[in-house]
């Protein structure tokens, strides 16, 4: 016997979902443990966050047709603290989101017709201190580029970001012959993007100083098809995943309204992303698995400038202009088995994952008063490992399941690339330990009696 907690992510209807009646009202909270970094038994980093959700489904069958609807609320909060660590940038980041979802869907016992939309609100708020600047060797560099940095934004800075996600989704399950459903997803995503960043100028031109405003205004658009057979008589579910998404971004700089020094256009940034997933899904009751490959390609280019940041005789403002070019291929292997003892559900769940980039990435400097820079032309190619592990039990008493579920991730990233692009520092770390990717999710179902 197969038990499930019921449809609380957003989803979409299946045609053998609204064979079962169900009125059924779920809750979840998660608790989310990302990262802790340690040094000699001292946290210097940390990452946590909380996630609830209530979820309400219903499907009736009636006569030789069936309905069912599905509503589904949120929210969640991240924070992220490494005031403690010894990083150039410093703060705490508060993460904060709400969302909704409904899905219905009607079938007449032969095929499936439904519709759903989800709407989420992000909100980010990052007070960040800055406790070092970039120092060069070339004393040109310093006195045309780099020493204008802090006065120009000060040691705090304010980063603000509204996110708003609107997702429609279409889907339908139409018969192939007496035995075979095909099974079609259509959902589009749009996110729009608003960020902020605050500072405080005390350069050396009257007319720029105060607090100031750089604008991040954009759009994320993901279209997504899914493709999926089922057979009654097959433990084998194929499926075709197929996505594609865009990303265009404006960066515009808040003038004072009696200055005409600086730079209203900082420039822009656009990417896309084109891929699929395709797989299987085994279910035999016994020990089931899924296995999935993906490919994707990914483009970027940039073009960005920094206001004003002083005058040296004249305004001083630089940019940079970059291009990123690549691909990713990815492998996925799941093996989960139930046991029930009684009352009580036991699942367990191995995982592994594995993604290979290969990406490109090209650029070179605009930098004024005759600075020179070496442009970048140079591969980012890395190995990500990830293993999952867990454990979910379910206690059914009556009307009501009661359920927990711990997972545990365990990622490791290889950098395999020869380029001259370091994200990490040149000097010694100290012994720094790690902790984290763990999540804990506590769930309560409560069945109602009557289907109305």
């Amino acid at each position: 016997m197969r038990f499930q907690f019921g449809k609380t992510d957003f989803d979409h209807f299946t045609k053998n979902e609204l064979l079962k009646p169900q009125n059924s009202l779920t809750l979840d909270r998660d608790y989310n443990d990302y990262i802790r970094v340690f040094e000699k038994h001292r946290k210097l980093i940390s990452s946590s966050g909380f996630f609830n959700q209530v979820n309400y489904t219903y499907i009736k069958p009636k006569n030789s047709w069936q309905y069912g609807f599905t509503v589904n609320m949120g929210n969640a909060k991240n924070e992220f603290n490494n005031q403690k660590s010894t990083a150039s940038l410093t703060g705490i980041n508060n993460y904060t989101s709400r969302h909704w979802a409904l899905s219905i869907a009607v079938s007449d016992g032969i095929a499936l017709w439904g519709a759903g939309v989800k709407f989420q609100s992000i909100e980010n708020n990052i007070p960040i201190q800055i406790n070092s600047f970039p120092v060069s060797r070339n004393q040109v560099m310093n006195q045309y580029f780099l020493d204008y940095l802090e006065p120009s934004f000060g040691t705090n800075i304010i980063f603000k970001e509204n996110i708003k996600l609107l997702q429609p989704i279409l889907f339908s399950s139409v018969p192939l012959n007496k035995s075979t459903l095909l099974a079609l997803s259509f959902s589009q995503s749009r996110h729009a993007l608003f960020q902020q960043l605050r500072y405080s100028n005390n350069s050396n031109i009257l007319q720029l100083t105060g607090s100031r405003k750089i604008n991040f205004d954009g759009t994320i658009i993901s279209n997504s098809t899914d493709i999926t057979l089922t057979n009654n008589k097959w433990h084998i579910t194929p499926r075709l995943v197929i996505h594609n998404s865009s990303l265009n971004l404006d960066v515009k700089n808040i003038l004072p309204v009696d200055n005409t020094l600086d730079l209203p256009d900082l420039g822009w940034l656009t990417g896309t992303r084109r891929g699929f997933n395709i797989g299987y899904t085994f279910t035999n009751g016994i020990l089931d698995h899924q296995i999935n490959f993906g490919f994707m390609t990914v483009s970027a280019a940039a073009n960005i400038s920094t206001p004003v940041l002083g005058r040296e005789i004249l305004p001083i403002a630089h940019g940079v202009q970059a291009d990123l070019a690549g691909k990713a291929k990815t492998q996925h292997l799941s093996l989960s088995k139930i046991w029930q003892y009684a009352n009580v559900f036991i699942t367990g769940n191995l995982g592994y994952s594995h993604a290979y980039y290969d990406h490109t990435i090209k650029g070179d400097a605009i930098i004024e008063f005759g600075l020179t820079s070496v442009p970048v032309d140079a591969p980012l190619q890395y190995h990500l490992y990830l293993g999952e592990l867990a454990v979910q039990t379910v206690y059914k008493l009556n009307q009501y399941s009661i359920g927990y579920r711990f997972r545990q991730y365990l990622p490791y990233l290889k950098r395999i690339d020869d380029s001259p692009i370091n994200f990490k520092p040149e000097v010694k770390e100290p012994d720094y330990k790690t902790r984290g990717g763990g999540q804990h999710r506590f769930t309560i179902v409560y069945n109602f009696n009557s289907i109305f």
